[in-house]
């Protein structure tokens, strides 16, 4: 170009660069490349296509992409907006059920399939992540938690009663198999006689003294630790012994401290209690809380 554009006259003026200077090839004097930016920037805020930029500036494509500091400016916005109207508006009314299980099985998806980001890119990444960035984000989070309807769907699908009940019954399947990992209090292992199975893995020292308390009992025919019970909304519960007597009767038992009664009744172990003593009722049998009192005599005695 022999001459600017008539558009990029003023903007010469405006941030005093002469033209020849402006479309120097090669390296830049100083303070030529900061004014391109500027000039560059300036189209694009005004609405400016790339195609435009590139006529009236007679800069090349990949120059002005490196060059705009407005890849957000309000034209750019309102460009991205009616696209996306665009492409919504001609889905709409349309269903497309396992469209994205398609995608992935089709192998599409594939190049996410064991990438690891490099060093690099996490520490482009970290450093992205600023502390505003964070206040944003987390403000954001909460302006949308507020809304009723979005916390009410987001948490549908958590607190239906078939997740629910997965989620219980995993739990139970990793107690059950890493027992180590879910101790509170001086669990351990004890050898039974009267037990369903010959040795048991309890949680507590309360435990512990009811095991050696049911063991003494004359009365006590057999018992069972922790078998596994379904409850009305979808959950499972594992009550600490079921006792079968000599007499035929049985008893559920759950072992807790004393100061577990001190506790709101809206707290979930009273719920928990419910439940068991719920499940005794349904089956005809007897329900009992076993606590320092009852197991009194059996913390003296050794395991």
């Amino acid at each position: 170009m022999k001459t600017p554009h008539p558009r990029l006259v003023p903007l010469l003026l405006k941030y005093g660069i002469d033209w020849a200077l402006f479309q120097k090839k090669g390296r830049p004097p100083e303070g030529v490349r900061a004014a391109r930016s500027a000039i560059v920037t300036e189209l694009h805020d005004s609405g400016c296509s790339w195609a435009e930029m590139c006529e009236i500036t007679g800069l090349s494509n990949p120059s002005i992409q490196r060059l705009t500091q407005a890849k957000g400016c309000d034209a750019v916005r309102q460009k991205r907006l009616m696209l996306g109207k665009s492409v919504g508006s001609s889905w709409r009314g349309k269903h497309r059920p396992g469209q994205l299980e398609r995608q992935w099985a089709s192998g599409i998806f594939d190049f996410h399939r064991g990438r690891v980001r490099s060093p690099e890119e996490r520490a482009i990444l970290k450093a992205g992540w600023t502390q505003e960035r964070r206040a944003k984000a987390g403000a954001h989070s909460k302006r949308l938690w507020s809304i009723t309807d979005f916390r009410d769907h987001l948490m549908a699908f958590h607190r239906s009663p078939e997740e629910r009940a997965r989620r219980s019954h995993d739990q139970t399947k990793r107690m059950a198999e890493h027992p180590g990992i879910f101790l509170h209090g001086k669990a351990q292992w004890m050898d039974t006689s009267k037990g369903s199975v010959a040795r048991i893995f309890v949680r507590s020292s309360y435990e512990a003294a009811a095991v050696r308390l049911l063991e003494g009992d004359p009365r006590v025919f057999c018992y069972e630790y922790e078998r596994r019970f379904p409850c009305a909304d979808g959950t499972w519960i594992l009550p600490d012994f079921i006792v079968h007597y000599s007499d035929g009767s049985t008893r559920l038992i759950e072992v807790k401290a004393s100061w577990v009664f001190r506790l709101p009744p809206s707290h979930r172990i009273h719920k928990r209690l419910a439940q068991a003593q719920e499940i005794a009722a349904q089956n005809g049998w007897y329900f009992g809380v076993w606590s320092e009192k009852e197991l009194k005599d059996a913390f003296q005695r050794t395991a």
